[in-house]
């Protein structure tokens, strides 16, 4: 009894710890080669809908590093409607109302930042990248 007692990993139940040995990396393995699979297909697809305004047209993405504080600093869409030169980017802010609550969602639009920086608006290094981390997200 106090072998069986010893094996017992502290505050998790015998029988999820016995299905979490049984099933090992082989349901890890299994979900990276679909993902991977199904996501591959996108590989010779172009930028499309939403990019315009977080990648392709986005003034703070588009500067790489040095966008990111402007990135951190406002909602996702002001790096692309600010256009006018003669607002401040507070004038711009201010003035969206496109989306109820705004949308601040700074970690996608840095990640988009550091890929300009290091590999320019090319697809396929986004496309690459996301390849790899889609599958790693599923673990």
């Amino acid at each position: 009894m106090k072998k069986k007692r010893d094996n017992i990993q502290k505050g998790k139940p015998l029988v999820q710890q016995e299905i979490k040995k049984a099933a090992g990396w082989k349901p890890y393995l299994v979900l990276t080669i679909l993902t991977f699979i199904l996501y591959s297909n996108t590989l010779n697809h172009s930028f499309v809908w939403d990019d315009t305004l977080v990648l392709t047209e986005n003034k703070f993405t588009l500067q790489g590093i040095n966008g990111i504080s402007n990135i951190f600093k406002y909602d996702t869409f002001v790096g692309y409607f600010w256009k006018d030169k003669t607002k401040t980017i507070e004038q711009v802010q201010k003035e969206m109302n496109y989306v109820a609550g705004g949308r601040y969602r700074p970690l996608s639009l840095v990640t988009f930042a550091l890929e300009v920086q290091f590999f320019g608006k090319k697809i396929a290094p986004a496309t690459t990248y996301s390849l790899k981390q889609m599958p790693l997200s599923v673990i």
